[in-house]
């Protein structure tokens, strides 16, 4: 059948503020009595402003910081494909087709976007009634920089209870913890430390998160699915 969603996303490092609006559909079909497929579009607007008053410029005459820029529009469009059952999935994915320039009226350029692409997949191991464990990877590939490589091992337990770790190759190590309240809400917390040369230079992140599933009555998923 048809889904659907949409995001937001407000980013704002330094003098640099970005708005994010995406608009996603997605179309499954049932391959055989466990398995389906689905087929994901993705159309993203993103407005970029910058205020360089909010920098300590060396040279305050220097024309590329003459004039902030407000609101500049890119627009982009992805795709990705989805086989899962309850057990196990795998996808890939390229949230954006388009190489965007991120630049001034001058022709400046500040950053580029380019072409990313995902691969993903994971399968739920039932160790016996109470205890599930679901071994997962992502790894993330684009022109001009290294593969990257995560891999997470999460352990579900009396389909309330979550810990679990997730390594990125050659940069970091986390770990997980949460709590199924109820059918439409989840709690957690995770920490995030850095193993690159980095680690010097910072002493980890930690992060509390709540995830909501308001239409849970109307779609109905096992939890032994677990993704």
């Amino acid at each position: 059948g048809l889904s659907g969603g949409i995001n937001y996303t407000n980013d704002r490092i330094g003098a640099m503020s970005e708005n994010n609006f995406s608009v996603n559909l997605a179309y499954a079909v049932d391959l055989n009595d466990s398995y389906k497929l689905s087929f994901g579009l993705k159309a993203t607007a993103n407005l970029l402003d910058v205020d360089y008053t909010k920098l300590d410029i060396y040279n305050p005459d220097d024309p590329k910081f003459g004039e902030n820029i407000n609101n500049k529009f890119n627009p982009n469009v992805g795709a990705g494909l989805f086989l899962y059952s309850d057990k196990s999935y795998l996808g890939i994915s390229v949230p954006n087709f388009l190489t965007t320039d991120r630049s001034q009226n001058e022709g400046t350029e500040l950053m580029r976007q380019k072409m990313h692409f995902y691969l993903m997949g994971g399968y739920v191991f039932d160790l016996n009634p109470s205890l599930k464990f679901k071994p997962a990877f992502l790894v993330k590939t684009v022109s001009g920089a290294p593969v990257q490589v995560d891999l997470t091992a999460n352990f579900l337990i009396v389909d309330r209870f979550t810990i679990g770790a997730a390594y990125r190759w050659d940069s970091s190590i986390s770990a997980l913890a949460g709590f199924q309240v109820n059918d439409g809400l989840f709690i957690g917390y995770s920490y995030d430390a850095d193993t690159s040369k980095l680690s010097k230079y910072n002493s980890g992140s930690h992060e509390i998160f709540l995830r909501f599933d308001l239409f849970n009555k109307y779609n109905k998923v096992s939890t032994a699915r677990f993704f």
